[in-house]
């Protein structure tokens, strides 16, 4: 991921409240209809939820495991948060 990574570059229809506070690097791609934006985060990954709860203003779906996911669907886009070192965020839609 490019630490460097600038939002302005992101689609006009992303919604800027997906966009982490915290990112410390940043990637888009797009394949077809595939969209994808992936942000790290030095953020724990029960901040990045707490920070994406209080912005979706909805507790999103978890699954506990040897990583821990927490999932939410705002309009067309899909965000994943990924326990991990740095914290990973997903955000990605097909149309």
């Amino acid at each position: 991921m490019d630490p460097s990574f600038d939002t302005d570059g992101l689609p006009d229809d992303f919604p800027s409240q997906l966009v982490p506070d915290s990112f410390t690097a940043g990637m888009y791609a797009e394949l077809g209809s595939v969209r994808n934006v992936n942000f790290e985060s030095a953020s724990s990954f029960d901040d990045v939820v707490a920070e994406y709860t209080d912005k979706i203003g909805e507790e999103p779906t978890t699954v506990e495991g040897e990583e821990r996911l927490a999932q939410w669907i705002v309009d067309v886009w899909a965000v994943s948060v990924i326990e991990s070192t740095p914290t990973l965020i997903g955000v990605s839609t097909s149309e």
